[in-house]
């Protein structure tokens, strides 16, 4: 019984001075510049208002980037995530590229093509998949996985009217798709059923698509999308930190299996004014303007980080990767291992003492 007692107590020890490991979140993601540059020396007269983008490491406390590499002849990305299963990163970029006699910055909306993409982890070095085959007045807001490998992609349209009669494809603004990753082909699921400028999406742990919209406008809204036709559900209004105000976008986001919430990136552009309104104008430079990390709740509540970058670089690109520990498999600190040896030796002599009484040594 006393030595039942005893190994009690010193799984409680155990317990007690044993440390659970922590889960570890990493993100990445790629951002890209808008210092335009002009090359006179090009005798064709073509202009390269886009630099190629670059692939991040993100801290995941205080927002700031470290560059890894640039994503060469890539621009304007998307869509960034982590094949669930392969572990390999897919994006979604502009090929920079000149398809005709135009300058690339004069055909921006006929010529660009978006490109799937598996980016290297240490490197940032971007290997072609293949086109998605788009609309040229559509754009990918944002990419996600699903558990079992699935990249769904959404839809946002620009100047759909205007390019209509330039391209043979004709997938209306604010779709959800899916993304073939073995030749980058997208294949229209359904119109969510709303109209807004950017929507970022992700999948949650059980396998919810939550999009995150700016709603036209207005108060951005938290949706659950059907994965079969994509139609929007509403689930709640998103809450700004009191400092954003007017104009935000959350550009894109991505489930943290740790804590239970999306990491994403909020844009902001400042409060909205007009000229003769003094009291906005004397406030307007107030507002943080540029790209921030930030955290967003199943309640929408959204809560800051930190700044990634101002406006002159953008950010619509975001995955993070946790690894949640089993908390019931508990390991020891120093001064634990050092009380549990001291009990185990104590008990060992006590032991020894009355094998000792017993055999009359």
């Amino acid at each position: 019984m006393k030595s039942i007692r005893s190994i009690f107590f010193v799984l409680s020890v155990f317990l007690l001075f044993g440390t659970f490991a922590r889960a570890q979140t990493d993100i990445w993601a790629i951002g890209t510049n808008f210092n335009f540059e002009t090359h006179p020396t090009d005798t064709t007269g073509k202009v390269e208002p886009f630099s190629d983008s670059i692939f991040y490491k993100i801290d995941p406390q205080t927002g700031i980037p470290m560059e890894i590499g640039p994503i060469t002849g890539y621009t304007l990305c998307t869509g960034l995530d982590i094949h669930p299963i392969s572990g390999e990163f897919f994006a979604v970029c502009d090929k920079i590229d000149e398809n005709g006699m135009h300058p690339v910055m004069e055909q921006k909306l006929l010529l660009f093509s978006s490109m799937l993409l598996k980016i290297d982890e240490t490197s940032g070095l971007p290997t072609e998949i293949g086109p998605l085959e788009l609309s040229h007045s559509d754009i990918v807001s944002d990419i996600s996985f699903r558990s079992d490998g699935v990249l769904f992609a959404h839809i946002n349209g620009s100047n759909v009217h205007m390019a209509a009669g330039n391209s043979t494809r004709t997938f209306d603004a604010n779709k959800l798709g899916t993304i073939n990753t073995q030749s980058g082909k997208f294949s229209a699921l359904g119109d969510t059923g709303l109209e807004d400028i950017w929507s970022a999406i992700g999948f949650t742990e059980p396998d919810d698509l939550i999009q995150c919209t700016d709603n036209a406008h207005s108060t951005g809204v938290a949706n659950i999308l059907n994965q079969s036709n994509g139609n929007a559900t509403f689930l709640a209004n998103l809450i700004y930190p009191p400092q954003f105000v007017d104009t935000n976008i959350i550009g894109s986001k991505d489930f943290d299996l740790a804590s239970g919430q999306f990491f994403g990136f909020l844009e902001s552009t400042g409060p909205i004014w007009f000229p003769g309104d003094e009291t906005a104008a004397s406030t307007r430079n107030d507002a943080p303007v540029g790209t921030f990390l930030v955290t967003i709740d199943e309640d929408g509540d959204i809560a800051l980080r930190g700044q990634t970058s101002g406006p002159e670089e953008q950010f619509r690109a975001i995955t993070v990767l946790s690894k949640k520990i089993p908390t019931e498999v508990p390991t020891l600190s120093e001064y634990g291992l050092i009380i549990t040896f001291v009990l185990f030796l104590g008990a060992a002599v006590v032991f020894l003492r009355r094998r000792q009484v017993k055999s009359g040594i």
